[in-house]
């Protein structure tokens, strides 16, 4: 006796967006999520779009983006850009080895 299982697209998308997200395989969640149209994370507009910034490596603009929030008290700007600098560190480091490769 064989079992049936319904399923709309978006929840198969979803659920491989989840997958992506357990393995930490987040460039090829972020490019399932732009071409799919849709979104695993229950993040806002904002967190989505400096994630975005981030996985694309536009470090210029990310800094842009948060500087505005510098003012705030809840938020660590010094933490903040002492990941930001590891982060852009590690990611050019990696990158220059794949150039040289």
């Amino acid at each position: 006796m064989a079992a049936h299982l319904c399923l709309e697209e978006a929840e198969v998308v979803r659920l491989v967006l989840e997958f992506l997200a357990n393995w930490e395989l987040s460039i090829s969640q972020l490019v399932l999520e732009r071409e799919s149209g849709v979104i695993n994370d229950a993040l806002s507009d904002d967190l989505l779009f400096l994630r975005q910034l981030i996985l694309d490596g536009q470090w210029d603009n990310v800094l842009d983006f948060v500087q505005p929030l510098e003012g705030m008290g809840a938020f660590d700007s010094k933490r903040f850009k002492s990941v930001f600098k590891i982060f852009f560190f590690l990611f050019h480091t990696v990158w220059h080895c794949f150039e040289v490769a």
